[in-house]
């Protein structure tokens, strides 16, 4: 790797900056959750790529403009690319706490699903999105979406059922992940 940060000019400046980053390790170049079209300038930079954009389908659409949905880049650790979108919508009874929902895109297939296997996605405020395999650390809730934030609690989110599971009683302000050393 470089020794130090390589600085990528982009035309579209304000819509990178409040991009999420993930760098693939399968496909050996970084991925943006955003349509510009970005430059390296070192030719020993790995190449820069917006995520595939997919096929919007119209009830997902609906929800984007009724919930904030914030897109998250993971990539599972067999290498598959994933866009999942975390969609807050305030909660009746807590003005404090937000209800949560999310859905999961299969970059490669182009297509939703609720079933991701084996899998946990981590996502949160406060750190990068991550993929585990739940055989790899007992007491996961496979085939899950793991969240924390300051609105939204900690908790999981069971795919397969549609349901929330919240892990504490109340939010926390620096609620936070740590992804496992390789």
């Amino acid at each position: 790797g470089d020794s130090g940060w390589t600085y990528i000019q982009t035309p579209e400046a304000p819509a990178v900056s409040k991009s999420n980053v993930m760098y693939s390790v399968t496909d050996q170049k970084f991925y943006l959750n955003t349509s510009s079209r970005l430059i390296t300038t070192s030719s020993n930079f790995p190449p820069v790529s917006p995520y595939p954009r997919f096929h919007n389908e119209e009830n997902v659409g609906l929800l984007i403009l009724a919930c904030r949905a914030t897109p998250y880049l993971v990539e599972t650790p067999s290498g598959e690319p994933l866009l999942v979108f975390w969609f807050k919508e305030m909660s009746d009874s807590d003005p404090e706490k937000s209800e949560s929902s999310f859905i999961v895109h299969d970059l490669r297939k182009s297509c939703h699903t609720r079933d991701i296997g084996n899998l946990c996605i981590f996502l949160g405020d406060k750190n990068e999105a991550f993929c585990v395999s739940a055989t790899d650390y007992p007491g996961l809730h496979p085939n899950s979406v793991y969240f924390g934030s300051s609105d939204s609690g900690l908790g999981f989110f069971d795919l397969a059922s549609l349901t929330l599971h919240y892990l504490t009683d109340s939010t926390t302000p620096d609620s936070m992940w740590l992804a496992p050393l390789h």
